[in-house]
């Protein structure tokens, strides 16, 4: 009988208690993150677009739809402007299904989102336009030059938060699911953002609904009578721009890893 290596000296490998209870944990911050992002659909909650299917309306998110369903966004986007959007072929039924997918899976929805965009694209066209989309179909789905504001404005919030933000910190942290990653990327990148956090001198771009949805404290700032529920910058004094990234990692993505430098208080 072959005995273990008792490996380096110094490494301890962590017990099966502990990674149970990690797991655990990693499991009730999914599961939480899933209901308040499910919470901001049900109760419209600082809704800022209309997805209007047959005879019903839908209220939404734009930044999770693109966080999420990011060609399905471009694909409205790219018919209807403003915030109101038309979506045909697609039965009231199941773009109800698709959007509770859409906020609270824990999973990727790319799946589901290809299925939608099926339907949504399969209209009658003529001989002239089905041989012109012949050639296009192919890139439907990626940004076009009648995109360009989309893009750009993506484009031009990416890199103002990556000159902002130092993320470097953080680099390895995990989030406990596919929606905590796709909400951190989001985050990062702070698309459709509607109010700035100044802390110091640096400002984070972040999104109302996610916050009040995510954070209590956040909730009765953003939609109470204070002054900050009409503002689009916060000045939040006491705690230090890492500390402000741990706590938006957290509310964005359910990350509990602590980078060392960082004062957990």
């Amino acid at each position: 009988m072959m005995m273990a290596s008792p490996g380096p000296p110094g490494l301890r490998c962590p017990s099966a208690r502990h990674v149970a209870e990690e797991r655990r944990l990693r499991d009730l911050l999914s599961d939480r993150l899933s209901r308040d992002l499910l919470r901001l659909l049900n109760e419209e909650i600082h809704t800022d677009a209309v997805l209007h299917v047959g005879q019903t309306r839908f209220k939404v998110h734009k930044a999770v739809l693109w966080a999420r369903a990011q060609n399905f966004y471009m694909s409205i986007r790219r018919r209807d402007a403003g915030d109101a959007f038309t979506v045909q072929n697609v039965e009231p039924s199941e773009m109800q299904a698709f959007l509770k997918l859409v906020y609270s899976s824990p999973w990727s929805v790319k799946k589901r989102e290809d299925h939608i965009l099926q339907m949504v694209e399969d209209q009658p066209k003529s001989n002239a336009e089905h041989n012109h989309d012949v050639c296009s179909n192919v890139e439907s789905l990626t940004p076009s030059s009648g995109d360009n504001d989309v893009s750009e404005e993506f484009a031009a919030q990416r890199i103002e938060t990556e000159e902002n933000h130092n993320h470097d910190d953080f680099s390895g942290s995990e989030t406990p699911s596919y929606l905590g990653k796709d909400l951190l990327s989001l985050f990062k990148q702070s698309f459709a953002s509607d109010v700035t956090i100044q802390v110091e001198e640096t400002h984070f771009d972040v999104h109302r609904a996610i916050l009040c949805a995510r954070s209590s404290y956040f909730a009765a700032m953003l939609s109470g009578c204070w002054a900050e529920t009409s503002q689009d910058l916060i000045k939040i004094e006491g705690v230090k721009p890492a500390e402000m990234t741990v706590i938006l990692y957290s509310i964005y993505g359910g990350v509990m890893d602590l980078p060392k430098n960082i004062d957990v208080g």
